[in-house]
């Protein structure tokens, strides 16, 4: 669906078509609106909001009317902000219940020109395709698809226009159940907006985040609410991506039980006083805070909660992640690209030190977006919540998103309700073609 356009004293151009991020996180929707420079592949953003809300959980949608509504929210006061409607939305989503799978598949080229065309690529891909659809659960979907190389006669790297007699994709496929995928559609539907595609939001974070000489080996830690996602890459390539069920509001309900206190109050302390680890630089600070009876008022101090609470929990943190990555046999210590910590639970203070601390001679930094990729207003930009709804806007570059939607995945069912149709496999074999070739 469609809707129709605001002028806008923003825009120089009337005509000029604005685009939206929307990323499904623990427990918050996030939003940013913008305008996009497809040739140029940059974004700038021009409105910004984020609402908590009972409708989304984990990174899904688990109650369609207050999901609804606060998709509805944020996207009204980020379109404010930026004087015009949004034509169209790519959502970032995460979450334990997606699923990654790879597949490798191959296509052979005419006989007599050995030439390599787009239409050779895509069956090899869409061959390789099918093998990961095979590897995963009933029921579910693949929502985007990486390639990861593209091997011509089984030795070297090639593309379009070279020679050879075989030319062989290997992918990542992520997917979700079907009906997730469905209630996002339906979800957007209701807020009157298109759904030009779904990316997965730690791809998405990395594409604005992440330096060009950092993809030689890094690894991603995107750390959320509910979930921290995990991702390495290696040779600029895509290696290898978890989550964890844990997060930031962790520290919250720790200190909600600590203190015998709300939720809601935890978290204002755990913002204002929280700390992941006490350094040289700590000030201690007493305050206080409402007890969770709302009527009493209590005294503690912030060393108490920081060591506690919130340094016991970034340890364990810590240590579920480098044991993953060693289970899988990624070393932290010899990447050269450090770690790149983003997401709204890396504002927390001195959580780069504690990083730094515990992998010893990694460098760390914090990320916001890159400069050369993201312009517009800064206060949204430098906010670690949003890099999420960021990344996703700027996903709309390899969409292409026009008003008659985009071409779909031949595993993806039409959509029944109205709601925007997603593409799976055409944007990302374009953008593989268009930034390596």
């Amino acid at each position: 669906m469609i809707r129709e356009k605001r002028t806008s004293k923003y825009l120089t151009d009337e005509d000029a078509c604005l685009y939206a991020g929307i990323d499904i996180g623990g427990g918050q929707v996030t939003c940013v609106v913008g305008a996009v420079d497809f040739d140029a592949r940059t974004i700038n953003i021009m409105g910004g909001a984020q609402t908590q809300t009972e409708g989304v959980l984990g990174g899904a949608i688990v109650d369609l009317t207050p999901a609804t509504g606060a998709i509805k929210s944020v996207l009204k006061r980020a379109e404010g902000m930026a004087g015009n409607r949004a034509e169209s939305a790519v959502v970032a989503i995460r979450g334990t219940y997606i699923e990654a799978a790879e597949g490798s598949g191959s296509a052979a080229t005419d006989m007599h020109t050995k030439l390599v065309t787009q239409e050779v690529i895509e069956n090899a891909k869409n061959n390789a395709q099918d093998i990961a659809m095979g590897k995963l659960t009933n029921d579910s979907e693949i929502f985007q698809m990486i390639v990861k190389d593209l091997i011509l006669d089984g030795k070297y790297r090639g593309g379009i226009g070279m020679k050879a007699s075989n030319v062989e994709v290997d992918i990542y496929g992520f997917a979700a159940p079907i009906f997730r995928i469905e209630d996002i559609e339906n979800v957007l539907a209701q807020a009157e907006i298109d759904c030009a595609a779904i990316k997965y939001a730690y791809l998405a974070v990395s594409d604005v985040v992440i330096r060009s000489e950092e993809y030689d080996e890094c690894l991603l830690i995107d750390y959320g609410a509910s979930n921290i996602g995990i991702v390495v890459y290696s040779d600029k390539r895509l290696r290898f991506t978890q989550e964890i069920e844990t997060g930031s509001e962790m520290m919250t309900v720790g200190i909600s039980r600590y203190l015998k206190t709300s939720r809601d109050e935890a978290r204002k302390i755990k913002e204002k006083y929280g700390a992941a680890i006490i350094g040289d630089n700590f000030e201690n600070e007493k305050f206080e805070y409402l007890a969770a009876d709302g009527v009493t008022m209590k005294e503690s101090d912030r060393i108490s909660i920081c060591q506690d609470v919130i340094s016991v929990e970034i340890d364990k943190t810590l240590s579920a992640i480098e044991s993953i990555l060693l289970d899988h046999g990624f070393n932290v210590a010899s990447m050269s690209g450090g770690i790149i910590l983003t997401g709204g639970g890396s504002r927390l203070q001195y959580l780069k030190d504690a990083f730094e601390r515990f992998f010893e001679g990694v460098p760390v930094r914090v990320a916001t977006p890159n400069p050369m990729k993201v312009s517009g207003n800064k206060d949204i930009i430098n906010n670690l919540s949003y890099t999420g709804a960021i990344g996703a806007l700027y996903g709309m570059a390899s969409v292409q998103a026009s008003q008659q939607g985009v071409p779909s995945s031949p595993h993806k069912k039409p959509p029944t309700t109205g709601g925007g149709k997603i593409s799976h496999w055409w944007e990302v074999i374009t953008k593989f073609l268009k930034d390596t070739l």
